[in-house]
This record gives C-alpha cells, sequence and structure tokens, in this order.
C-alpha cells in the first residue's frame, strides 16, 4: 500500500477571523436510508442543518448491482440522488449521505462562501471515454463535485472524480454501443472574514492512497490527521472495478468497490482534510 500527499498548503488569502475568537470547522455527516427494490428509479434528498453548507455527498452503503445515476447539488445545503436497481438484481436498503460543514464562530463571523460553477456536458462515444475539467477561481477550493449520467447509468461508469486545490477532474467510460450524454458539476468553497480581522488559514490537503484490490466487494477507509475534518473522498478505479458508493464523513472517507476475478487490481483513493489554522 503506498501513501502519498499530493498537495498540503495553506491558503493563506482565503481566511481570517477575529484575534481572540475561539474558531474551527465544524461538521456533521446526514445520513437517509431507504429501500431500492428490483426494477426502481428512486430519488433521495439529502439536507444540511441550517448555517451548514453541503460540502460533498456520496453513497453510504450500496446495493451491490444498482447504479448511482447522479449525485448532484440541490441547494448550497442539499444534494440530491438518483439511483437505479436493474430488474434482475435483488432489492436492499441504500444509504445515501452528505457531509456539512461550517465554522463554529461567536459573533457570526468568519463564515464559508460557496460559489456555484456553470455545468459541463459532455457526450460520450460508444466504447469511449471522456475526462473533464471544472477549475476554481484562485484562492477558492473545490468542493461539492456532483454528475448526471441520465437514464443510462447501466452502460455509463464514473471512473474516476479527483480534485487539486483548483480543479476537479472527472472521467466517465461509456460501455454500450450508443453514444451517452453526460453532465458533471461543482462549486468553489472559500471563507469570508470581516474588515480589519486578524488573518488566519483554511489549510487543505488531499491524500492519495494506492490500494490493491481483491476479487469481490471490498470496503476502503482512510482517515485525517487528528485535528482535520474531511472535505471529500475521490477516487480513480481501472476499467474492472466498479464503485459502489465513495463519501466523506466527520475524519474519514469510505469506498467501496467491486472487483471481477482475475489478476489483482490497485486502485488509488484520495481524501481532502481540512482545518483552521492561525
Amino acid at each position: 500500500m503506498g501513501r502519498r500527499v499530493i498537495a498540503g498548503l495553506a491558503l493563506a488569502a482565503l481566511i481570517a477571523a477575529p484575534s481572540a475568537t475561539p474558531q474551527i470547522v465544524v461538521g456533521q455527516t446526514i445520513v437517509r436510508t431507504a429501500e431500492l427494490r428490483p426494477g426502481a428509479t428512486r430519488s433521495l434528498v439529502v439536507s444540511c442543518p441550517s448555517g451548514y453548507f453541503a460540502i460533498s455527498a456520496g453513497v453510504y452503503r450500496a446495493v451491490n448491482g444498482a447504479n448511482t445515476l447522479s449525485i448532484r447539488s440541490s441547494s448550497l445545503r442539499a444534494f440530491a440522488f438518483r439511483l437505479g436497481n436493474p430488474p434482475a438484481n435483488p432489492g436492499g436498503r441504500v444509504a445515501v449521505a452528505a457531509a456539512c460543514r461550517r465554522i463554529r464562530a461567536r459573533g457570526g463571523v468568519p463564515y464559508l462562501k460557496l460559489k456555484t460553477l456553470k455545468p459541463v456536458t459532455v457526450r460520450v462515444g460508444p466504447s469511449g471515454q471522456r475526462q473533464v475539467h471544472l477549475a476554481c477561481p484562485p484562492k477558492m477550493v473545490p468542493a461539492a463535485a456532483g454528475f448526471d449520467l441520465g437514464r443510462a447509468g447501466s452502460t455509463l461508469a464514473l471512473q474516476s472524480q479527483t480534485q487539486t486545490l483548483r480543479t476537479f477532474t472527472f472521467e466517465v467510460l461509456n460501455r454500450g454501443t450508443a453514444a451517452r450524454t453526460v453532465s458533471f458539476h461543482g462549486s468553489c468553497l472559500t471563507l469570508v472574514r470581516p474588515a480589519g480581522a486578524r488573518a488566519e488559514q483554511l489549510q487543505v490537503r488531499v491524500a492519495t492512497a494506492s490500494v490493491p484490490l481483491h476479487a469481490g466487494s471490498q470496503l476502503v477507509i482512510k482517515s485525517c490527521p487528528r485535528g482535520w475534518l474531511s472535505l471529500a473522498a475521490g477516487y480513480s478505479l481501472p476499467p474492472r472495478v466498479t464503485l459502489n458508493g465513495a463519501t466523506a464523513t466527520l475524519r474519514q472517507g469510505r469506498w467501496s468497490v467491486t472487483s471481477k476475478p482475475g489478476s489483482p487490481e490497485l486502485a488509488t483513493f484520495e481524501l481532502v482534510c481540512s482545518r483552521l489554522t492561525g
């Protein structure tokens, strides 16, 4: 197993806070469960409490063989999911989750701010593959990644969803014989301060782990360092590996994958962590 930090930088210009006020990034993970029956398509919405932003979202517990058709922000504090289960696949209970974050500060400052990016829509040809990038302006961090595979979830696979400190990268694979349209979504995160406040830093780091996978289903869990909260759980998978679910909880990233029988596969998992420092 290999682990390396891609980027661990203090985004000094992002934020400032009053000097005598204790302030930290706080979070909750909101989970919603539902029955996913054979042949059914289910839409769910997960909302963060008032005052929190929905920074990322994903499938916390999957029904193996079901398809995640869409995960995208429906507002600054909510994510909408659309899940499909093939008719021949057994049913079960699925759990979806949103990572909710805010700044705890007396006097109400500083505060998080999300800027929604314009979605990017691409056409993926038969047996084709497309890579899409969404970039944030300077001094803003990618957050709230999302996608919509339309109704072709059984033939489309999102094999990669990663980020740097400035850019989202998505990679989608079309295993079908017809061209398909896919859209990608995202927002950019910053922290706002009042005039005259003492500067503090929102520190963000993106770390990756290369993990050998055995045949069948497997759960991978990685944790942020002590004192850090997770923002997002990214991944990059080989074609023989299927993602069942990926989500950020309070300090962890969780990935559920299924590998086809054969030689061992090596997958890359990415955990984005943050903290507020003075």
